[in-house]
């Protein structure tokens, strides 16, 4: 068989797949499709079970959970307005929805001042346990409210 006529074979049986993934008919034994790539995800001894990711609101902590199917698992959230006197350190917490992180995270935050640009940032910020983490904004000499945010990485299992 020629190099030709196997590439156009490969072609054609690659093409009947995504044909059968996008119009659903491929076994959801063996293979993902629409309907179970978005769902609960889960995992046996390390080994997926479940759906490739969960993208969840947690309503009562305010924050978006993101799980993969390989254990990361991402925390997206904002904390409530914080008033920061002149030249002082304002720290504010999180607390993680239960089950988001099974140990340590990396915390990205950001704090966005309110009335002046006069400020010096994030002094720093950690992961206390598997439930919170913990972010220090440190301002310059007007004393304002600041809006906190973060992306916080870690493993869910």
């Amino acid at each position: 068989m020629s190099l030709e006529t196997r590439i156009l074979a490969l072609a054609q049986s690659i093409g009947a797949d995504i044909k059968a993934l996008i119009s659903g008919k491929v076994d959801k034994t063996t293979g993902y499709t629409r309907a179970n790539i978005l769902g609960a995800v889960s995992q046996a001894g390390g080994v997926p079970t479940g759906a490739i990711i969960s993208n969840v609101l947690d309503t009562t902590t305010n924050i978006r959970v993101i799980k993969w199917a390989d254990g990361t698992s991402w925390a997206i959230g904002n904390i409530a307005a914080t008033a920061i006197g002149a030249n002082q350190t304002g720290n504010v917490t999180a607390n993680m929805p239960a089950g988001t992180f099974a140990g340590t995270a990396i915390v990205l935050p950001m704090c966005s001042p309110g009335t002046s640009q006069d400020w010096y940032g994030v002094t720093y910020a950690f992961f206390i346990n598997t439930g919170q983490i913990s972010i220090f904004c440190r301002n310059g000499a007007t004393a304002q409210t600041f809006q906190t945010s973060y992306i916080a990485i870690g493993r869910w299992y």
